[in-house]
C-alpha cells in the first residue's frame, strides 16, 4: 500500500503542476479541474453524519447515491450551526469515508434538479477538509468564498483542484455556509489512476433486437471498469416492448449475482436505470426485451398461495387471459372483478364499463373489464394495454361454525383463516380472531366440551388480535370490549388541560372505557387569559360527532359509544358577543367565549318595536352571514362581535304587477313564515330551474320561514301575516331571497334572474344591478354549473292551480301538443307576440 501511495503522491503533483499552468482568473479561492485525464472518482464515498437531517427525499446521504436527480437540501430556519474558535457558524456540514484511503487531487459538485429554478440554492462558499485517522485534526484541503462558478443548470458537475496535496485520507467534511437555503446533488472526489490497477469487463447483450443497452461509468459509455466504479446500465426498447426484468440480471465471472438498484428517477416508460458498484470481476449482463406484457395484480393467501391463488401474472395485450384460480376447497368465492384505471390510457380493446355498486370505486376511474365464467375455477377476459387488477371477495366454510355468543356484536370481530373471513373451519385450522379494539378482557372461545382462555389455547398477538387451533365442534366467542379514549392532554405549554373519569376514576390518554358507561370531562384552565371556546367528541367508526349534555360551569359527560371516540377541545382569550336592540327596547347580557369558539344564537330577549316581530341576528362587519336565526350555531373569530336585532312586520301589504288577467309577485319572508289571508283569491309557489326552464310547484297560502316564492293573485294587493303554521305542500324549490339589501359579490359568483316583464317578454330576467333587494324571491346560477345561456328564463307551471281559477285545465300527460294555445282553447299560429297565459307542450306558460 505505502508504495502504492508513493506512486499516486508523485501522479498527483504531475496534474497539479499541468493544472496550474493552465488556469486563468477564477472565483475567489476556487481552483479548476482542468482535465480529468488520468484521474477517476473516488469508489465507495458513504456519509458518516451531518448536522441537518431535512427529509428523507433531501438528505444529506444522497449526496453519495450516484443519482444527480436526488439531491440534499439545507435550509436554514433548520438551526444547522456549529461552533469554531468562539464564532457561530450557519450552515451545515457532512461528513463522509472512502472505502479506503486516498490521496484526493480534486473534487467535484454537481447542481441539484432545482438549479435552474432556484440558483440562489446553489453553494457559493464552502470547505473541503480531511483527515487519516478518525482521533486526527482536521486538515483543510481546499475551500472558496463567494464562488459563484455554479450556474443555473440542473444536474451540471464541476470539477475543482485540490492544490498540492500528496497525503493519503479516509475520512472527510464538506462544510458549506449561508444563504437561507442550499442545495447540491452530488458530492465526488478524484484521485490518480493507478497504471498497475486492473480493469474488468463488462459484457453486455448484442442480441437485442427490439432496444439497446448501454454501461456507463460517470456518464461516459464504457465496456470496462476499475474495482468500485459505480457502473449505470440504460436499457431502452421501442414503443409496445418491454424490459423482461424478471429476466434481468448481472453476473460476476464465477456466476455469482450482483447486488443491483433500480433508479427510479432516471427511468420511464420506455427506459430503465439500474446500478451497481463494479466487482475484482469481469461482469456478464443478462437483458431481454419483449412484446410488452402488462402486470396482472391479483390476491395471494397462505403459503405460497396455496389457500388461494390466481395466475396468469402477466399477460399482453388483446391476448385472451385464461385465470386459473388454485384453492382450498372450503374457500369460496362471493364475487370476482377484474379492473383498470381508466387513465392509464389501454383497454379500449376490451370490453369494459364503469365500476358500479362500489361507492368509493364511482369516480376514481375505475374501469370493469367483462369477465366469462368458464367454471368454478376459471374466467376469461381480454388483456387491455394496461395494468389489470383482480378483487375478490371470499370466505372460508369449513365443518364447524364460529359465530358470536348471546349478546356479543357479531361486528365487533372479525375470524379468518389465512386472511380470508371464516364463518366455519375444520378441526385443526389455525385461525385469527381480531377485534375492533385493543381493549378486550375475559375471551373465551367455547364448544361443548372444548373452553380456550387467553393462555390456555388463545395467543395474544398484540392490538386486539388473537389466534387459536379450531376443536372438531362449533365454538362461540365472547369477550368484554373497552374502546379507546383519545384526546390532547394539554393545550397552551399545559395552562389548560382535559380531566376525563369515569365513576370518579382517572381515564388516562387512550384509556378504554366500555360501552354504555357515562364518561365525565372537566375543563381547566389555570390561566384566566384562556377560557373555554369548544368542544367536540367524535366516535371513531364514522367519524360523526356524539352529543354531550354540560352538567357544570366546566364539566360535560356523554356516553361512551361501542367504538372509540376522539376529544377535541380548544381554550382562548376572551371574545364578547353584544346584542344590540336596533329599534327594539330592553337589554341582553353579552355573551362571552374563547377565541374560535362556537355559540348558539340565544333568542331575543329585546321588546320588539310595535307592529314587528323578532326576525333573526345580524352582524354589519360579516353581511355574507345573512340575517341569522335564533338556535343557530355562530363561530367567533379573533375578535368582539356586536349583533343586531332584526325586525320583521306582522302584517305585509304586496303590490304585484299584472300579467294577463293576473297578477305576479315575489316574497322573501327571512325568519318568519308569513300565510296570505283566506280571503285573498292568491297563491304562493315555490319554482324548480332546469336547462333554462323555470317550473312553479304549488305550495299554498302558507310561506315557511325562509321559503322565496311567487305568488300569483287575482288583485293587484296581497295581504298577509305572520305564520308558525306548516305549507299545504312540501316542493323543491330553487329561488331564494334575502332580508336586507345586499351586494350581489356577497351573495356569490355567478347570474342573478329577478322576476318582470322586458320587451313584452314575462319571465325571470337577467339582473345588472349590484344590490339585490330584501324580501324579494330571484334566482341565482353559479358560474361553473351554468351549461346553457339566456337573458330571460320562461316559467311554466308543474300542475293545474285551483286557487288561481285559471279558466282551462292543462292538457293531460301524454297529449301535448307543439303549437301555442290560448286558455280558452284557440289554436295560434306560432309563438304569441303578446304577454299573457299560454299552454304549449301540454304547460301552462307565463310570457
Amino acid at each position: 500500500m505505502e508504495k502504492r501511495h508513493s506512486f499516486l503522491a508523485r501522479a498527483a503533483m504531475m496534474l497539479l503542476l499541468a493544472v496550474f499552468t493552465t488556469v486563468k482568473a477564477w472565483a475567489t479561492n476556487a481552483t479548476p479541474l482542468t482535465s480529468t485525464e488520468g484521474l477517476k472518482l473516488v469508489p465507495g464515498l458513504s456519509a458518516t453524519g451531518s448536522n441537518n437531517y431535512h427529509s428523507w427525499e433531501t438528505e444529506y446521504r444522497k449526496l453519495f447515491d450516484g443519482e444527480a436527480s436526488t439531491s440534499w437540501h439545507y435550509y436554514k430556519g433548520s438551526g444547522t450551526i456549529w461552533e469554531e474558535n468562539g464564532n457561530t457558524i450557519w450552515g451545515t456540514y457532512v461528513e463522509f469515508q472512502s472505502a479506503s484511503a486516498c490521496i484526493p487531487v480534486g473534487y467535484r459538485l454537481t447542481t441539484s434538479n432545482s438549479a435552474a429554478e432556484h440558483p440562489e440554492w446553489n453553494p457559493t462558499s464552502w470547505r473541503l477538509m480531511a483527515k487519516a485517522n478518525s482521533s486526527d485534526a482536521w486538515t483543510t484541503l481546499a475551500e472558496a468564498s463567494e464562488d459563484h462558478t455554479l450556474e443555473a443548470k440542473n444536474c451540471q458537475p464541476y470539477n475543482f483542484a485540490i492544490a498540492g496535496n500528496t497525503t493519503a485520507y479516509k475520512y472527510f467534511r464538506f462544510e458549506m455556509t449561508e444563504p437561507d437555503n442550499l442545495e447540491l446533488a452530488e458530492l465526488n472526489l478524484w484521485e490518480a489512476i493507478d497504471p498497475n490497477e486492473p480493469k474488468y469487463a463488462i459484457n453486455l447483450p448484442t442480441n437485442l433486437t427490439h432496444g439497446t443497452i448501454d454501461a456507463l461509468v460517470d456518464g461516459t459509455s464504457c465496456t470496462e471498469a476499475y474495482q468500485g466504479d459505480r457502473v449505470n446500465i440504460r436499457v431502452t426498447w421501442s414503443e409496445g416492448y418491454d424490459l423482461a426484468r424478471d429476466e434481468f440480471s448481472i453476473e460476476d465471472a464465477d456466476g455469482n449475482e450482483v447486488n443491483l438498484d433500480e433508479l427510479w428517477r432516471e427511468s420511464g416508460d420506455y427506459y430503465r436505470t439500474y446500478a451497481f458498484a463494479m466487482p475484482a470481476n469481469n461482469v456478464t449482463v443478462n437483458a431481454n426485451i419483449d412484446v410488452k406484457r402488462y402486470q396482472i395484480n391479483s390476491p395471494c393467501y397462505g403459503d405460497d398461495g396455496k389457500t388461494f391463488s390466481i395466475s396468469p401474472r402477466k399477460a399482453t395485450a388483446n391476448e385472451t387471459v385464461t385465470l386459473t384460480i388454485t384453492k382450498l376447497e372450503d374457500v369460496l368465492i362471493d364475487n370476482i372483478v377484474a379492473w383498470y384505471n381508466q387513465d392509464s390510457g389501454g383497454g379500449k380493446e376490451a370490453p369494459l364499463h364503469r365500476m358500479r355498486g362500489d361507492d368509493s370505486a364511482k369516480d376514481d376511474g375505475r374501469m370493469i373489464l367483462e369477465l366469462t365464467k368458464v367454471d368454478e375455477t376459471h374466467y376469461t377476459f381480454l388483456m387491455p394495454a394496461a395494468e389489470v387488477y383482480i378483487a375478490t371477495d371470499l370466505h372460508y366454510e369449513g365443518k364447524y361454525g364460529v359465530r358470536a355468543a348471546s349478546g356479543m356484536d357479531d361486528e365487533s370481530f372479525v375470524v379468518s383463516m389465512d386472511n380470508i373471513s371464516a364463518v366455519a373451519a375444520n378441526a385443526g385450522d389455525e385461525l385469527w380472531v381480531s377485534f375492533n379494539t385493543d381493549g378486550v378482557e375475559n375471551l373465551t372461545i367455547a364448544g361443548e366440551t372444548t373452553t380456550l382462555t387467553v393462555g390456555n389455547g388463545i395467543n395474544s398477538m398484540g392490538a386486539g388480535n388473537y389466534t387459536f387451533t379450531m376443536p372438531a365442534e362449533a365454538v362461540e366467542i365472547s369477550a368484554d370490549l373497552l374502546y379507546p379514549v383519545g384526546y390532547e392532554e394539554s393545550v397552551f405549554d399545559g395552562d389548560c388541560w382535559v380531566e376525563v373519569s369515569v365513576d370518579g376514576v382517572n381515564v388516562p390518554r387512550y384509556g378504554h372505557v366500555a360501552p354504555g358507561k357515562t364518561v365525565t370531562l372537566k375543563l381547566v384552565s389555570k390561566d384566566a387569559a384562556y377560557i373555554f371556546s369548544y368542544l367536540y367528541i367524535y366516535e371513531n367508526k364514522h367519524n360523526q360527532k356524539l352529543p354531550y349534555t354540560k352538567t357544570g360551569d366546566d364539566t360535560y359527560t356523554f356516553v361512551m359509544p361501542a367504538c372509540g371516540v376522539d376529544i377535541r377541545y380548544g381554550f382562548g382569550n376572551p371574545v364578547n358577543i353584544v346584542f344590540e336592540p336596533n329599534g327594539g327596547t330592553g337589554e341582553m347580557a353579552d355573551m362571552i367565549i374563547g377565541q374560535g369558539g362556537t355559540i348558539t344564537l340565544p333568542a331575543c330577549g329585546f321588546t320588539a318595536p310595535e307592529g314587528c316581530a323578532f326576525e333573526g341576528w345580524y352582524e354589519e362587519d360579516k353581511p355574507y352571514k345573512g340575517v341569522m336565526l335564533e338556535g343557530s350555531s355562530y363561530y367567533a373569530d379573533w375578535n368582539d362581535h356586536t349583533l343586531k336585532a332584526i325586525w320583521a312586520p306582522t302584517t305585509q301589504i304586496l303590490t304585484a304587477k299584472q300579467v294577463g288577467d293576473k297578477y305576479w309577485t315575489t316574497f322573501y319572508g327571512g325568519g318568519v313564515g308569513y300565510a296570505i289571508d283566506n280571503d285573498a283569491y292568491a297563491c304562493a309557489y315555490t319554482a324548480t330551474l332546469d336547462e333554462g326552464t323555470l317550473t312553479l310547484h304549488k305550495l299554498g297560502k302558507v310561506i315557511p320561514a325562509g321559503t322565496a316564492v311567487i305568488i300569483v293573485s287575482s288583485e293587484a294587493t296581497v295581504n298577509m301575516a305572520l305564520s308558525t303554521d306548516e305549507a299545504e305542500y312540501t316542493v323543491e324549490n330553487s329561488l331564494r331571497g334575502v332580508s336586507l339589501s345586499t351586494e350581489l359579490s356577497v351573495i356569490g359568483n355567478g347570474t342573478f334572474y329577478v322576476m318582470g316583464n322586458a320587451n313584452g317578454h314575462f319571465g325571470f330576467h337577467e339582473y345588472k344591478g349590484t344590490n339585490m333587494a330584501a324580501h324579494k324571491a330571484f334566482l341565482f346560477v353559479e358560474d361553473e354549473s351554468n351549461n346553457w345561456s339566456s337573458n330571460c328564463i320562461d316559467l311554466s307551471f308543474d300542475e293545474e292551480d285551483e286557487i288561481t281559477s285559471l279558466p282551462q285545465p292543462l292538457p293531460l300527460e301524454g297529449s301535448r301538443s307543439a303549437h301555442w294555445y290560448t286558455l280558452d282553447g284557440r289554436k295560434l299560429q306560432g309563438e304569441p307576440a303578446t304577454t299573457g297565459i299560454y299552454i304549449y307542450n301540454g304547460k301552462k306558460i307565463v310570457k
